[in-house]
């Protein structure tokens, strides 16, 4: 699997903070990783291929294929 290092950042000004007071809203802690690091995380190419329905269909979808190289 690999590394990817995230980094945090905050705007500059958290206008963000004076529009929950303003209308009374919880601010609600939340964060992802994008969709290439969650596919990782639940199902890489090795498990894919070792699902044989999933192993038979891009093999043939694979071979009839445009080749760019």
């Amino acid at each position: 699997m690999r590394l990817r290092l995230y980094k945090l950042f905050w705007p500059d000004q958290p206008e963000f903070v004076r529009m929950t007071a303003k209308f009374g809203t919880t601010i609600v802690p939340s964060g992802a990783v994008g969709e290439d690091d969650m596919a990782e995380l639940i199902l890489d190419y090795d498990n894919v291929m070792k699902i044989p329905v999933l192993n038979d269909y891009l093999r043939k979808t694979n071979e009839h294929g445009i080749r760019l190289r």
